[in-house]
C-alpha cells in the first residue's frame, strides 16, 4: 500500500506562540548584555534550545536573575507578585503573554466582582492557572480536567447563589462541555456566568482534526509537539478517542521508532510546534517510496 501525507492546515506555530518567539528573538538580537527567559517561553524543547543557542539564560527562580536586565516572560502568563518583583529589580521586562491569556484573566478579575465566587477549570499546576490565580482577590477553586475530582468541590458550590466560570484556554472542548453540564445537573439553583475564555485557535486545530478524520479515510494520525504542552496532548487524545492509530512526536528523528506507516497520513501539530519541525516530518515521511503529499 503506498502512502500519503496530508498536512493539517493549522499546523505551525499559533499567532500568539509566534508572537512571543518574535518578542524574544528582537530582544536577543537588539541586547549587548545577556537576555534572561523566566520560565519556558513556550512548551518546546526544540525553541528552548534555539533561544538557548542565541544567547538567552534560562532562570525558574527570581534570586538569580541580576538588577537592571532584559528579562522575557512567558507566553503563559507570569503570576502578579513575580511582576512586582521584577519591576523592584530595575528589570526591563519583555511581556510575551498571549492575549488570549491576559484576556481570560481580565474576564476572570471582572466576573469576580460580579459574583460569590470562581471556578477556573483546568491544572492547577498549569503556568497559566498558576499566573490567573495571582490576580484574583475573591474566593476561587480550581476543577481539574478530570470529572471524578469535581464532586470535591460541591460543598463549595452548595453555599453560592451566583459562580463565574474561566476556563484553561487550551482545553478540550469536549471537557469544557462535560463540565457545564454536569453542574447544570448537579447545582440547578446556582447561577453559572461563563466566561467562554477557550482559545479560537485551539478550538480550531482541535475541530479539523475531528473533521478530518471523521470524513476522510484517515489511517493513522502524527501529532508533532513537546511533551509538556497541554493542547499538543489535547490533539493526540482527541485522535485517540476516535479509534485512529495515533503517535506523537517532538521532532523527526523520532519516527524512526514508529510501526510501519501505510495509507492516509494525518499530520497535525501543536501551537508551539515551530513549522519547520513540522516540515521536517513531512519530508522524512515522504522519503519512502510511493507517497504522495498534500494540503487540507
Amino acid at each position: 500500500m503506498s502512502k500519503k501525507v496530508v498536512v493539517a492546515r493549522k499546523a505551525g506555530f499559533c499567532p500568539g506562540v509566534e508572537r512571543a518567539f518574535q518578542k524574544a528573538l528582537q530582544a536577543l538580537e537588539e541586547k549587548q548584555e545577556p537576555v534572561f527567559l523566566f520560565g519556558e517561553l513556550v512548551h518546546n524543547r526544540q525553541v528552548m534550545e534555539f533561544l538557548i543557542d542565541k544567547g538567552a539564560r534560562v532562570v525558574n527562580n527570581l534570586l538569580d536573575v541580576p538588577p537592571g536586565v532584559t528579562v522575557v516572560t512567558r507566553s503563559h502568563g507570569i503570576k502578579k507578585e513575580d511582576f512586582e518583583v521584577l519591576k523592584s529589580k530595575g528589570a526591563k521586562i519583555v511581556d510575551t503573554t498571549c492575549p488570549r491569556v491576559r484576556k481570560a484573566r481580565f474576564l476572570a478579575q471582572r466576573m469576580q466582582r460580579e459574583n460569590e465566587g470562581l471556578i477556573v477549570l483546568g491544572d492547577y499546576k498549569h503556568p497559566e492557572v498558576e499566573a490567573l490565580l495571582s490576580y484574583i482577590n475573591s474566593e476561587v477553586v480550581v476543577c481539574s480536567k478530570n470529572p471524578e475530582e469535581w464532586e470535591n468541590v460541591t460543598g463549595w458550590l452548595e453555599k453560592r447563589r451566583f459562580v463565574g466560570l474561566v476556563e484553561q484556554t487550551t482545553l478540550p472542548r469536549s471537557v469544557v462541555d462535560t463540565f457545564r453540564a454536569w453542574f447544570r445537573k448537579r447545582f440547578p439553583d446556582v447561577k453559572l456566568q461563563v466566561a467562554y475564555t477557550l482559545c479560537p485557535e485551539t478550538e480550531e486545530r482541535q475541530q479539523e482534526l475531528l473533521d478530518v478524520i471523521r470524513t476522510k479515510k484517515i489511517d493513522a494520525v502524527i501529532v508533532v509537539g513537546g511533551k509538556n504542552s497541554a493542547n499538543t496532548r489535547a490533539l493526540f487524545l482527541l485522535a485517540r478517542q476516535e479509534g485512529v492509530r495515533v503517535f506523537w512526536v517532538e521532532t523527526a528523528e523520532e519516527l524512526s521508532s514508529l510501526p510501519q506507516l501505510e495509507g492516509e497520513i494525518l499530520l497535525v501539530s501543536g501551537a508551539s510546534t515551530p513549522r519547520t519541525i513540522v516540515e521536517e516530518v513531512e519530508r522524512s515521511l515522504q522519503t519512502e517510496a510511493g507517497e504522495q503529499n498534500g494540503r487540507i
